[in-house]
């Protein structure tokens, strides 16, 4: 396990809040992190597609998660780039849950679930 200090920084810089380890962190929260814990976070919105390199060899889809605040969020799938992602391509158009990490290029997912509710997650 490890720190998250950067995470939950660059995770309340990004969205305004995040759920890591079940706590709720708000962008004007000072964060305190006194032990460690997972980097695991959940992430809840519409999940969509776009084609990518259109024409070329390596056309395929590139999927995004869009939030509550209409910002768009890259999904890094785990196939190549002119494949579809099966995990992801089931859950297009669909507001879902995914559970994953927060890195440069994106949101590295390791589960996803459809949201059984109409909007937000709430906090726990």
């Amino acid at each position: 396990m490890r720190k998250i200090v950067m995470v939950c920084l660059a995770l309340v810089l990004v969205f305004g809040f995040a759920t890591v380890a079940g706590t709720q962190m708000a962008a004007s929260e000072k964060v305190t992190v006194t032990g460690e814990v997972s980097n695991m976070a959940r992430f809840d919105g519409y999940l969509f597609s776009k084609l990518k390199a259109i024409g070329s060899k390596s056309e395929g889809p590139f999927y995004f998660l869009q939030r509550w605040d209409y910002s768009e969020t890259p999904v890094i799938k785990k196939t190549m780039s002119w494949e579809e992602d099966p995990n992801l391509q089931k859950f297009l158009g669909k507001k879902v849950i995914i559970e994953g990490t927060l890195e440069q290029k994106g949101i590295r997912y390791e589960k996803i679930e459809k949201n059984p509710q109409l909007g937000p997650v709430p906090m726990k």
